[in-house]
């Protein structure tokens, strides 16, 4: 993805939200047309021996190996990283009346009374270290 964006190539997403591969591999050439039907709905861990046998020769190695691997916490599945449209708030860049949104919630933040006390020091220090933060996160 990064890649993608700095050297100004098209960020491609053959995946839909159930992690098959969609139509996208049509509409943008993905593969050749008679391999089409056999992708198309196919879920991506399902298509991973595939993949391998169609490489057959020009695959240099295979192998298998342990390890780790993201699930979620709410259902125990694997997560599928997708390239998608995100909503970001910049933490940094001035806006309201010239200061960033870090700066104002810093200033509200020594401006409440907070039950314990030490939810400050908490809530300081979250607000101090995050990045941009996306508020657009998909779940499923």
């Amino acid at each position: 993805y990064y890649a993608c964006l700095k050297y100004d190539i098209e960020v491609i997403m053959p995946v839909d939200d159930g992690g098959c591969y969609d139509e996208t591999l049509r509409h943008k050439g993905l593969l050749p047309s008679d391999l089409l039907d056999e992708f198309i709905g196919l879920h991506i861990f399902k298509a991973n021996e595939k993949i391998l046998e169609l490489l057959g020769n020009h695959l240099l190695q295979s192998s298998k190996f342990i390890h780790s691997y993201p699930f979620c916490w709410r259902t125990h599945k694997p997560v599928i990283y997708r390239a998608t449209k995100q909503w970001f708030i910049l933490m940094d860049e001035p806006k309201l009346k010239g200061k960033t949104l870090r700066e104002c919630a810093k200033e509200q933040i020594l401006k409440t009374k907070f039950y314990p006390q030490s939810g400050v020091k908490r809530i300081g220090s979250m607000v101090e270290n995050r990045p941009d933060w996306c508020i657009s996160r998909q779940r499923d």
